[in-house]
């Protein structure tokens, strides 16, 4: 990974913490948003879907932490991924419906990409059936983030609430208010 190019496809919250993980790594990395916007934290360029034919083919990773909409259902379908290396390594962790299942069995087939990591699929739970489990080279992962175990993680959305309770009653904005429109959170702010 070290010195990887980097595409980060959907770069709201998950993004950013992927991007400032492999910063670590020194890669470069490339955030694809609806909108490019200058100077954002641990990002090397910026750029929109409609430059990923580009920048496929110069990715080493390539991490899709989208949300669904309309444009992004089947946005990863074999057109797209053959655009990528032959040995990039390809990860989801936003929605399944990112990547067209039928699509990347066939590409897996053709001896494309090196390594797919999969958090989230298009059909969930993955059926048995599907030869997306027999492939050496695809790790299935069950989405199941969060560690709502851990203490810490429960007592950071207790004082979320809270506080939302409060810039309620305030007639305030609430944090982490989602733009049903987008998917994304309408107020982003990036810490560097």
């Amino acid at each position: 990974m070290y010195h990887s190019c980097v595409c980060i496809v959907g770069y709201g919250d998950i993004g950013y913490e992927i991007a400032k993980r492999l910063k670590a790594f020194d890669c470069h990395i490339t955030a694809i948003k609806r909108r490019v916007q200058k100077e954002l934290p641990y990002v090397d360029e910026v750029a929109t879907i409609n430059d990923l034919d580009t920048i496929l083919p110069q990715s080493d990773f390539v991490i899709l932490s989208l949300p669904q909409s309309k444009e992004t259902i089947h946005l990863f379908n074999k057109d797209k991924l053959l655009k990528m290396k032959k040995d990039a390594v390809l990860i989801n962790v936003g929605r399944g419906s990112a990547i067209s299942n039928e699509d990347l069995i066939e590409v897996l087939n053709q001896g494309y990409l090196y390594g797919v990591g999969l958090d989230v699929v298009e059909e969930e739970p993955l059926p048995a059936t599907s030869p997306l489990w027999s492939y050496d080279r695809v790790l299935i992962t069950p989405h199941s983030s969060g560690g709502f175990v851990w203490q810490s993680v429960r007592n950071y959305y207790t004082e979320l609430v809270i506080r939302n309770i409060e810039h309620l009653k305030n007639h305030e904005t609430l944090e982490n208010e989602v733009d049903f429109q987008t998917g994304y959170r309408k107020v982003v702010t990036y810490k560097k």
